[in-house]
């Protein structure tokens, strides 16, 4: 971190020869509000100014980040800078004292994180893929928007333990022993990833076909589940038009059937 102190009387500016390399000054380059101002992207200059203003006409402390542009480069810094005011004897503000860090590599990280984080919710968004993470040791679970709209399930993003297994009695009758008997495969250890189809009985749509897929994120050290999670799709559609087409065939079948029977009977007459 470099430290800096701006005068308000004079607009001068005292910083650490570590603040000078993070703002892209040279140790012997005069600095005053102007001349850092003048590296403050533009976007940003807007922002520092009125939390500057601030801080002297109300005393606030200054926190923000913003970016500047060293000399000579083409791409922008990210600063983050925090300070306070000091006041003379008489209670007039002096200066604002503080200390700035460059944050560019953290923003890097951040915004690539951001960028990978759209990259698969956009591709889940197109699976149609609902994601859902079950904390046991702090027997809570985490459901993003697109499941709980799957399941109806309430608003809140986490919920106990205890409604999660609610939410499971929603399972269809003739389908829950067999979800139950493949989870508990998958916690005992003899599975190391559970896919299975069954029924479940939303509140507002009634019966809708799930696709779940589920796996075991750690375990502790006597191998109990620590963490598991998965995610959900709706593949109602896909079983209606699955039951379509056998029913098709099944009406072909018979056609066939009586189609047989008729030439059967006009080969004896």
């Amino acid at each position: 971190a470099g430290l800096w102190t701006l005068d308000y009387t004079t607009g001068a500016i005292w910083a650490t020869e570590r603040t000078r390399t993070i703002l892209g000054f040279t140790p012997d380059e005069p600095l005053d509000i102007g001349r850092f101002e003048a590296r403050v992207d533009p976007e940003d200059l807007a922002t520092v100014r009125e939390a500057i203003a601030r801080a002297r006409e109300n005393g606030e402390p200054v926190a923000l980040d913003y970016r500047i542009r060293h000399p000579g480069e083409s791409a922008v810094r990210w600063i983050s800078s925090r300070g306070s005011v000091r006041r003379s004897a008489d209670g007039e503000p002096e200066r604002l004292t503080g200390f700035s860090i460059d944050v560019t590599e953290r923003r890097s990280g951040e915004a690539a994180l951001r960028a990978s984080e759209a990259r698969l919710d956009a591709g889940a968004e197109l699976a149609g893929l609902g994601f859902y993470e079950v904390d046991h040791e702090r027997r809570t679970a985490y459901f993003d928007p697109r499941l709980r709209d799957l399941l109806g399930l309430p608003p809140e993003p986490e919920l106990g333990i205890q409604k999660v297994e609610h939410f499971l009695e929603r399972i269809h009758a003739d389908d829950r022993s067999r979800f139950f008997e493949l989870r508990d495969q998958l916690h005992d250890g003899r599975l190391k990833e559970v896919t299975v189809e069954y029924r479940y009985l939303h509140p507002e749509r009634g019966e809708r076909w799930q696709l779940q897929v589920a796996r075991i994120a750690t375990r502790d050290a006597s191998d109990y589940v620590r963490k598991a999670y998965g995610v959900v799709r709706d593949i109602t559609e896909q079983h209606e038009r699955e039951d379509e087409l056998r029913r098709s065939l099944e009406e072909i079948a018979r056609l066939k059937d009586r189609l047989q029977a008729e030439t059967d009977y006009l080969r004896a007459e």
